[in-house]
């Protein structure tokens, strides 16, 4: 039994790294340099494919955590950037204050996206639902979500 236990563990420790071998392998060469371009102080950059023709970067850039998607042909989507609730605008503060979600935020974040422009979001959980309360670089209110 004791033979069958560290064959299966060893086994499965193998399956770990050579998952996370080809993990590396699923990021374009494009994306990569674009992140070096983009972000050239990024720190502990680990990736991930996100959808079919977007990967993912998770990194720390001035100990902040980010958070950017590029397409697998290298071109740059969006980067979300967690902040603090003092960094959080204050009308989009407001919005949530007067609905009640103040204290249900779990994570305030600015997101730059070529395509948007500048938005802030804040994750909240209501009633066991993760919802993100998406505003503009203003802090006036967008939209509101079921997070995934």
């Amino acid at each position: 039994m004791k033979k069958i236990t560290i064959f299966l563990l060893s086994v499965f420790s193998f399956g770990i790294v050579f998952a996370q071998t080809n993990s590396a392998n699923i990021v374009p060469a494009a994306a990569k340099s674009k992140l070096q371009e983009k972000y050239p102080e990024a720190k502990t950059v680990s990736w991930k494919e996100s959808s079919q023709g977007f990967v993912e970067a998770n990194f720390t850039l001035n100990k902040q955590k980010c958070n950017a998607t590029f397409s697998t042909a290298g071109d740059w989507v969006s980067t979300d950037f967690t902040i603090t609730k003092e960094e959080f605008p204050q009308a989009a503060s407001s919005y949530l204050a007067n609905v009640s979600y103040t204290n249900n935020v779990t994570r305030y974040y600015r997101t730059d996206a070529k395509d948007k422009g500048t938005q802030y979001a804040a994750d909240a959980k209501i009633n066991d639902h993760m919802y993100t309360f998406t505003f503009d670089k203003d802090g006036k209110f967008v939209m509101r979500g079921i997070k995934k």
